[in-house]
């Protein structure tokens, strides 16, 4: 993954950790969030345009806090 222009960072998905990186280049935006189920983990991808990120990131960032994960 290109470190330039990349973030890492942990947030929270109900009661489980979860750890995102991210990186936004010329063609395609990228944010990988791994989520520590314990004896799992889920893995959810978002790609877009950079063009498109503060369209959509935000219902991407909805979509994880309304997950529940069993």
């Amino acid at each position: 993954m290109n470190t330039t222009n990349s973030t890492v960072g942990t947030t929270n998905i109900g009661n489980l950790k979860a750890t995102q990186i991210g990186t936004y280049g010329q063609d395609v935006a990228l944010k990988v969030t791994i989520i520590d189920a314990g004896n799992y983990y889920y893995i959810l991808e978002y790609i877009c345009p950079p063009n498109a990120v503060n369209q959509t990131e935000t219902d991407y960032n909805s979509i994880l806090k309304t997950l529940k994960l069993q």
